[in-house]
């Protein structure tokens, strides 16, 4: 896509109720290459959902801090934990929470979504899958719509793939002759096919 010189959703002048993408990922926008991707300077009750929001120069979301600010500044989900099967953290209790897969560009945004999840009453989130890369995270208050900005990075370790390695007794060989492989491959590998 091709970007903006300025920003690529900007609401402002208290404009409220505005829906930037959807329930679903066939509702969501490709938001790329603009100043700021969704920047909301004034107005409440807008929902940000399910987007691919990516490589923009400042931020992904930025909610602006005039006048109480834009979405009344919803507070970031944080997250505090992460492994190859999980991922999760702390938001307000009731919280919608939208995990991405954040974008290989310089700042936080959410290039690919990974799923929905919602807080449970003291707060606390959790979201399985198949976890391995650069993370972030929005927060949408159910309530009134307001969502937050993209959350901090969080880096979750993948499973390291096997790396075939092997030597050999001799490399050359007259009919007849046996090799002998050594296996020196990484991660266990319990089978091999050539």
């Amino acid at each position: 896509p091709l970007g903006n010189a300025d920003d690529g959703v900007h609401i402002w002048q208290s404009s409220n109720n505005n829906q930037i993408g959807g329930p679903s990922t066939a509702e969501g926008n490709i938001i790329a290459y603009n100043d700021n991707g969704v920047y909301v300077r004034s107005g409440v009750n807008n929902p940000i959902s399910h987007n691919s929001i990516f490589c923009n120069v400042n931020q992904g979301i930025l909610l602006s801090t005039f006048s109480g600010g834009g979405n009344n500044g919803y507070a970031k989900p944080i997250f505090n934990q992460g492994s190859s099967t999980m991922v999760g953290g702390m938001a307000a209790p009731g919280d919608i929470i939208e995990v991405f897969e954040d974008d290989s560009c310089s700042n936080v945004e959410g290039k690919t979504f990974i799923g929905t999840t919602i807080t449970n009453g003291s707060g606390s989130w959790t979201l399985n899958g198949n976890f391995g890369g650069t993370y972030c995270a929005t927060a949408t208050n159910p309530n009134n719509d307001n969502t937050s900005e993209f959350s901090v990075d969080y880096t979750v370790a993948g499973i390291p793939m096997p790396m075939a390695a092997f030597t050999v007794n001799d490399s050359v060989i007259c009919p007849g002759e046996c090799i002998v492989f050594s296996d020196l491959s990484t991660q266990s590998p319990n089978s091999w096919f050539w």
